[in-house]
């Protein structure tokens, strides 16, 4: 996926590729992996998906498009989203008095 990324064919397909890093960023054998597909998401999320979903049930129409089982893959891509929509959080720390 790394090396396909910089295709132009993804810019008229941005809803294929969002299900395509999902799909695989969510059944990734190890945590490098997983980790490599959320910077593809963040990376795509600046430059094609601009907004293409912005909750949860926005991405779920998206990839219900596809070969989609919500019994299957919701609760694995459901996490991949929270995991990647929490590295994009501010980070706060609470002071100590």
């Amino acid at each position: 996926m790394q090396k396909a990324n910089d295709d132009p064919i993804w810019d008229s397909h941005p809803d294929l590729l969002l299900w395509l890093l999902y799909s695989g960023g969510a059944f990734a054998p190890t945590a490098t992996t997983r980790s490599d597909y959320i910077a593809l998401l963040h990376l795509n999320n600046a430059s094609r998906f601009k907004n293409l979903y912005k909750s949860w049930s926005d991405l779920h129409a998206i990839l219900e498009q596809f070969v989609w089982s919500d019994r299957s893959f919701a609760s694995p891509v459901k996490a991949l989203w929270e995991e990647t929509h929490a590295h994009t959080r501010p980070v706060r720390f609470i002071g100590s008095g």
